[in-house]
């Protein structure tokens, strides 16, 4: 079988003494395996006290035995980890596992299939000294410092390609409990959005519970919309982190002005240092073009908290909140920060929108705005359960319902859109046990003459059997 031209080698007919050791910023890992039945390390590469820096290693795990690629970076943080599964891949038979670092994303690929990606913070992957092959499981191994294009990987993977139904089983319609298609992944924070007819659904693409990049959940914004709650399109990434990224793109909400969709998010920074707001537009509502950050809050607010921007139009000015702290006042109570604009692109920052108080602990998250027949209603999540305030004037002052809460703990951070003239749907994740992220649910809005809120199914989206 002919095989790209590579920089360095190996295999039981050719072993090579040549390090390994490379400073690429991208490259690709070919490891070709006549079956995955060991449970112990495949190949590796060691430092210099014999301690694993890079492993490929079938592992057993309370839920059955996966391949996992560990991976240390240059600056010495935890490794990263990237595995599949082997109940899903298949342990008795010959793959093509493909590591491919494009420089700011590492992705895991079996037969050609996608089935894993992670975000380092740097650029480098170890790779010291004479690779490591302690059975006889692994039968070639090629590196490139380059990142190889999707047909070339096709092209190594020669008869053993297979489709992504195959490992990762057949796309779900969207529907009560649905989660995105893979292994690691799930649904978190949800951005509902309604224009022209059509309603929206954003949503954190999540990695791991949170875990992926260190904590930082290596959230992307992924992206649906439907007509009729039946019928619904998947479109591309709408906030992907990109070669310019340098975080995880936190929740954020979709504005329309000037014929124009704005989606406000912020990105959370590896070092902790101050959130910067950013803006990504679209024309159409399906592609977004990024415009860099806009600022970063300043005291007295908790800049690297900022988070969860939300938009709404007031007396022909634009005012947004933010989840932070007021790190002025005696113990840095949470808070809505508010900014107001008039052009959407310069902020300038103002006091304090809302204060939650002293029964809810911790930062109002995921703050949802809106108008519906007379009434103002703000959203806000505490420890992940949604309240809500009600107002008779667009800026309150918030009165609080007997009953502030909407649906059962388990439904995490609800924020709403409307659906047609007269409906409200609002959106939340259902999390897995204790862990953070889940899968989707959807619920209509009730609202009674003394502007309370309860909630029920759509009847186009009934609850699961």
């Amino acid at each position: 079988m002919h095989r790209l031209g590579s920089a360095v080698s190996w295999s039981h007919h050719q072993p090579t003494e040549t390090p390994w050791a490379t400073d690429a910023a991208a490259l690709t890992l070919s490891i070709r395996v006549n079956s995955l039945r060991a449970t112990d390390a495949l190949l590796g590469w060691q430092d210099d006290q014999s301690a694993w820096v890079t492993q490929l290693a079938v592992v057993s795990s309370p839920s059955g035995h996966c391949l996992v690629l560990s991976l240390t970076l240059d600056s010495r943080r935890a490794p990263l980890q990237l595995d599949a599964p082997l109940d899903a891949i298949g342990r008795d038979q010959p793959h093509e596992i493909t590591l491919r670092h494009l420089g700011y994303r590492l992705e895991l690929l079996i037969d050609g299939v996608l089935v894993d990606e992670e975000w380092p913070a740097d650029l480098r992957l170890l790779l010291p000294g004479a690779i490591n092959v302690p059975g006889d499981a692994v039968t070639q191994v090629e590196l490139w410092n380059r990142a190889l294009q999707d047909d070339e990987v096709r092209e190594l993977c020669g008869s053993l390609v297979a489709m992504p139904e195959r490992y990762l089983g057949p796309e779900r319609t969207i529907a009560q409990g649905w989660r995105p298609r893979g292994f690691n992944v799930n649904v978190g924070d949800c951005m509902p959005y309604w224009h022209e007819g059509r309603w929206h659904l954003f949503y954190l693409r999540d990695r791991r519970h949170h875990g992926s990049m260190w904590g930082c959940g290596g959230h992307q914004w992924a992206h649906a919309s439907t007509t009729d709650l039946r019928h619904w399109d998947e479109h591309p990434l709408a906030v992907p982190i990109g070669p310019e990224s340098h975080g995880s793109n936190c929740t954020g909400s979709v504005f329309w002005h000037a014929g124009v969709h704005h989606a406000f998010y912020t990105v959370r920074q590896f070092d902790g240092s101050p959130a910067p707001l950013c803006l990504s537009t679209s024309r159409n509502g399906i592609d977004f073009t990024p415009h860099g950050p806009l600022l970063t809050l300043r005291e007295p607010y908790d800049g690297p908290s900022g988070r969860d921007p939300v938009v709404f139009r007031h007396d022909d000015q634009f005012h947004l909140l933010l989840t932070t702290s007021l790190n002025s006042a005696p113990g840095a109570p949470g808070c809505l920060a508010r900014l107001v604009s008039d052009d959407l692109h310069h902020w300038e920052q103002c006091e304090p929108f809302f204060i939650p108080g002293p029964d809810y602990p911790g930062q109002p998250e995921c703050p949802d705005y809106f108008a519906w027949n007379g009434w103002y209603y703000l959203f806000f999540s505490v420890e992940g359960v949604a309240h809500y305030r009600t107002s008779r004037q667009p800026l309150g002052p918030w009165q609080s319902p007997d009953t502030d809460t909407l649906d059962d703990p388990m439904a995490r951070v609800m924020k709403t859109a409307a659906f047609g003239p007269h409906r409200r749907l609002g959106v939340a994740f259902v999390r897995d046990g204790e862990q953070w992220g889940g899968s989707l649910r959807l619920r209509e809005l009730v609202q009674h003459p003394d502007g309370t809120l309860t909630t029920t199914w759509p009847a186009e989206l009934p609850p699961n059997p």
